[in-house]
């Protein structure tokens, strides 16, 4: 019997876990952040709440910019039939 579905359930789970951990922790910053400003009495503290939200962003972005970097370096046959990761770090 083939347990595939369970695979997939499975890599879902932790796909879903992990994106929920994350949702968490930027939540969590952002409620820190509010509570921060206001506990310094700050009258503007929409760069504290945001902060989490603009540091994701750029997550995002540099982990983009990597993968293409590392797909142009296999599409254009510098590392050739190797495939060792660390030739291209």
């Amino acid at each position: 019997m083939s347990k595939v579905g369970d695979n997939v359930g499975d890599c879902a789970a932790r796909g879903a876990d992990l994106f929920e951990s994350i949702a968490a922790e930027i939540i969590g910053a952002m409620i820190l952040g509010r509570t921060m400003a206001k506990h310094c009495k700050l009258e503007d503290p929409s760069g504290f709440i945001l902060f989490p939200l603009v540091v994701h962003s750029f997550v995002l972005v540099i982990s983009s910019a990597g993968i293409i970097s590392k797909r142009n370096t296999y599409d254009s046959g510098v590392l050739g039939a190797v495939e060792d990761p660390m030739s291209i770090l």
